[in-house]
């Protein structure tokens, strides 16, 4: 048997994967989240985030700062 793990980003979306696999009659286990885990997921998730910002100051829609000016405010 194969396993497939879900990361639902809400509540809703989590009611609905319940839901379902409640209609297939499908076995499903909730497993918590350490506090570990949510770090390193946060941590990883940010990056997406921050390529997108990268992707737009290119395209001239957004402002960054450079490193140079950051280290100046310091």
């Amino acid at each position: 048997m194969q396993q497939i793990t879900l990361q639902p980003h809400n509540d809703q979306e989590m009611r609905l994967i319940k839901q379902l696999a409640k209609t297939l009659n499908i076995k499903a286990t909730v497993e918590k989240e350490t506090p570990k885990q949510k770090k390193e997921r946060e941590f990883l998730d940010s990056f997406d985030r921050r390529a997108e910002d990268v992707k737009a100051h290119l395209r001239g829609e957004k402002k960054l700062q450079s490193a140079r000016d950051f280290l100046n405010e310091l």
